[in-house]
């Protein structure tokens, strides 16, 4: 029936405000869900239900109980009478949302019950009253100059009536989102109001629109840079500096700030590739470093970044190839010794005949902490590959594209990752699930993605890392409604814990693994239904600003079985026991070029 079945999106949307949402399949038949009633109280017609419910002020059963009695009692007299009580229904209903805030909603509600009446006049009625309801609350709020409300207000319109005209222009909306911006700026976070500053201008928002109120961008680029210095991303805070410096227009006196500001965030990523101890890595950063606008007008700083520099060993020796032409077997360690591999296209760590034929070969490989590996492919097929990392001196992969089959395993501790890929290889698998197993703590994963996570393939811990700019895929675990999701969402292989994600887009069905996850500036992307016939409960914390990923979430979400997914936005951002260690070495160096000749290093 269409009538119940665009009410209840009504009713999922009317949700999306609420701070703890529970989300569950719409009930099979065309009735709406009503709690257990005695048999006296079964003699009620529809109308007189409809009635109690609108004394009560219960809009939303009177409308799914007039929508019924609508689809099915066409041509009987008392339909006229059900139509206009569905009038009167709706604009009460609409008036409660307004004056509760939630005018988007309030016209959804005049827009869906027009739906229930179909080609009957009164629905174009409502239509229009819906229209005239969105208009006059957004030229209130712009005269109150409560421009988040009217963007808001403007998007509300943009889905309900896609084929009008906007309740405002290209232009307007610009000035409407630096108005908003600008309103955010004293309680948002750094990042938030850069990146958004920054996509208002590729936008085409022109910079007296900016000025107007008085956004800086040059004051904003230096907030976020204070951030991410702190945080220890010393390279990407130059990169944001050197942006505004080149691109923007910075006064004279904001000009020094910048430059003074580079300076330090590149003194500060030399000192730390200094203390990791790769001479070649260390060489490029005191480049970087000794080519900002104010190393050479300070003698003290530049002299004493260079000692530093001279107690590393004198050799400048290129890193190594690292190469096998057959699986490794055995146990076996990688230590670069300071000088970094450059890994020779691929190579394998054991053997399982099931997927490569010949004998079983079996091999653990150990890579010690501070070692640097670049490119190629690492196969593990038959053994443990760990990487072994510290605190202060990481396992560094870039670019190293690692697959792993069914008797294979991945583990990680104080390991970068950066624009590396993970793949689950080989026909041999184990129907039950999680048939290569990747197993992260402490790590930082930098554009570095899963090829897939199917239950069969992937076994998944990720506990105490952060991801930034990566893409999480699809992460269904059940295919019908009998099964138990929330039973599976919580088992060894589906851990995802303590976990942040820095602009990163998560496939609906990732986040039900997720616990005491962080998002910032994260989309939610993929959608998905939740097939479980038990319930899962799934806490999302996010800065205030960003609050409408659970919005996101929700619109993403069908569910089939009695389970019950329901999501929750946390108070406040989960804490964390230690901060991360491993920014200061995130940065975007070219990739090392391996010295000359046939020469192969055999671990």
């Amino acid at each position: 029936m269409r009538g119940p079945a665009k009410l209840w999106r009504g009713l999922v949307a009317l949700a999306l405000s609420a701070r703890c949402v529970v989300f569950a399949a719409p009930p099979p038949s065309t009735h709406p869900a009503v709690s257990p009633v005695p048999p006296e109280a079964e003699k009620i017609s529809p109308l007189e239900a409809a009635r109690g419910s609108f004394r009560h002020r219960d809009y939303a059963a009177a409308a799914a109980s007039l929508g019924n009695f609508i689809d099915a009692s066409r041509g009987t007299p008392k339909l006229d009478e059900a139509r206009e009580m569905l009038v009167n229904v709706a604009i009460a209903w609409s008036a409660e949302l307004d004056r509760q805030g939630q005018t988007g909603q309030g016209a959804r509600a005049l827009i869906d019950c027009a739906g229930i009446l179909r080609l009957d006049p009164r629905a174009t009625e409502l239509k229009t009253r819906a229209r005239r309801l969105l208009e006059g609350a957004y030229d209130a709020s712009v005269k109150r100059k409560d421009y988040e409300r009217a963007l808001r207000l403007v998007a509300d319109a943009t889905v309900l009536f896609p084929e009008q005209f906007p309740l405002a222009d290209t232009a307007t909306l610009r000035t409407l989102q630096a108005g908003s911006l600008a309103a955010q700026q004293q309680r948002a976070r750094p990042e938030y109001i850069y990146e958004r500053l920054r996509a208002m201008q590729r936008a085409g928002v022109t910079r007296d629109v900016i000025e107007q109120f008085k956004l800086d961008p040059a004051d904003v680029a230096l907030s976020y840079a204070k951030d991410l210095q702190e945080r220890g991303w010393y390279v990407q805070a130059a990169v944001v500096l050197r942006e505004e410096l080149i691109f923007g227009a910075p006064s004279p006196s904001a000009k020094r700030q910048l430059e003074q500001a580079i300076t330090k965030a590149l003194e500060a990523a030399a000192q730390a590739w200094i203390n990791f101890a790769n001479p070649a890595l260390a060489q490029r950063a005191m480049d970087q470093f000794e080519a900002s606008p104010d190393a050479a007008s300070d003698p003290g700083i530049l002299a004493h970044v260079r000692a530093s520099f001279q107690k590393l060993p004198a050799s400048r020796e290129p890193p190594h190839l690292l190469a096998s032409r057959k699986p490794l077997q055995g146990d076996g360690i990688w230590n670069d010794k300071g000088f970094g591999y450059v890994l020779d296209g691929e190579i394998q760590i054991g053997s399982n005949p099931r997927n490569h034929g010949g004998e079983s070969i079996t091999s653990h490989i150990d890579v010690h902490a501070g070692s640097h590996l670049d490119g190629g492919t690492i196969v593990v097929s038959q053994g443990i590959l760990s990487f072994k990392g510290a605190p202060d001196r990481p396992v560094i992969l870039r670019g190293v594209h690692i697959e792993c089959e069914y008797t294979g395993e991945i583990k990680a501790q104080y390991t970068i990752f950066e624009d590396c890929t993970f793949t689950k290889t080989g026909s041999y698998r184990w129907d039950a699930g999680y048939s290569a197993k990747w197993d992260f703590a402490d790590c930082l994963l930098l554009n570095s993605n899963f090829a897939a996570l199917t239950r069969m393939n992937y076994g998944i811990k990720l506990v105490r890392c952060s991801m930034a700019h990566c893409t999480v895929p699809p992460r269904a675990l059940t295919e019908a409604p009998e099964d138990d999701a929330a039973k599976r969402y919580r088992e060894e292989w589906n851990q995802v814990e303590d976990c942040d994600f820095y602009g990163c887009e998560l496939s609906v069905s990732a986040l039900w693994m997720t616990r005491s996850c962080n998002l910032y500036l994260s989309q939610v992307i993929e959608p998905a239904t939740f097939f479980s016939k038990s319930d899962l409960d799934v806490q999302l914390a996010a800065p205030p600003e960003e609050a409408d990923v659970i919005q996101d979430a929700i619109s993403k979400t069908d569910g089939r079985g009695t389970g019950k997914l329901r999501y929750s936005l946390a108070p406040r951002l989960f804490p964390r026991k230690r901060t991360m260690p491993l920014w200061r070495w995130a940065d975007d160096l070219p990739p090392l070029a391996p010295k000359t000749g046939p020469t192969t290093h055999k671990p």
